[in-house]
Order: C-alpha cells, then structure tokens, then sequence
C-alpha cells in the first residue's frame, strides 16, 4: 500500500487531525522565519522560509487524498 492509499484509508478524523498538524507547522515557521528576518539573519529566514513552502506543498497534497478518501 502507497503512502498515499494509506492516508486516503484513515478514518476522517485522523486525516484531519493530519491537516491541523500541517497547518500549525506551516504557521510556526512563517513565524520562525520572520523572527529570524527581523534578527537579521536573512540567510536562515530563507531556509526556514523554504520549509515552510515544502510543508504548505504537503498540505495541499493531503487535502486532495483528503477529499478523495471522504469519497
């Protein structure tokens, strides 16, 4: 079984207590990376910020097997 067929197997709730995490991650390091900004550190803000758009891709990725496993 994919990655993917296993998430879209979960119960509802699981997927989206999966999607919360994801959200609350994303939120953390856009902070993170602002904090660091803010700090002058512009090099570690940049891969924070690269982060946090690989958990946003991931997030979106798992919102649509979320749909297709309510279906």
């Amino acid at each position: 079984m994919t990655p993917a067929e296993t998430f879209k197997a979960c119960p509802a709730a699981d997927r989206e207590a999966a999607l919360m995490a994801l959200k609350i991650r994303a939120t953390s390091l856009g902070i993170e990376a602002e904090a660091h900004r803010d700090l002058g550190g512009d090099a570690l803000a940049d891969i924070v910020a690269g982060q946090q758009t690989a958990v946003l891709a991931a997030l979106e990725v798992l919102r649509e097997l979320h749909k297709e496993g309510a279906k």
